[in-house]
């Protein structure tokens, strides 16, 4: 992996790990939280710009798309970016998809296992050169 890769990796990383706890931690207060979000278009609408940059971002100074980890990180930021994309141009419809799936019964906690398991290999990849260097 690369020097990029290893610094977008640990910033990415612990972020995931963070977003799968605190949804592990608070599922229903986390249930309750996406039914606030999804009633906010102008909130989605600002979440857009914010995902889109940091999508563009990681894009711009990392779109490799040879070897494991590195194609994780790439993918990532194409994810981030073209969703920043659809909350920007679909607002009104991205609420209601999000209201949406706050009333269902899918157990939130599987929305928590992919970003808790790539988040704890990112983290990893991204910290584990920083930690060997001490």
């Amino acid at each position: 992996m690369n020097t990029r890769a290893h610094f977008i990796a640990g910033l990415v990383g612990p972020m995931l790990l963070a977003m799968s706890l605190s949804i592990l931690l608070n599922g229903e207060a986390f249930r309750s939280l996406i039914s606030e979000f999804g009633k906010s278009p102008a909130l989605i609408f600002l979440t857009g710009i914010i995902t889109m940059l940091g999508g563009l971002a990681i894009v711009r100074l990392h779109n490799v798309w040879t070897g494991g980890s590195e194609v994780i990180v790439t993918i990532f930021g194409w994810l981030a970016t073209i969703g920043g994309l659809v909350r920007i141009l679909w607002p009104r419809q991205m609420s209601d998809l999000a209201a949406g799936a706050a009333g269902t019964s899918f157990p939130i906690t599987v929305f928590a296992l992919l970003p808790l398991v790539l988040g704890a290999y990112l983290s990893w990849q991204g910290w584990r050169h920083c930690l060997d260097q001490r």
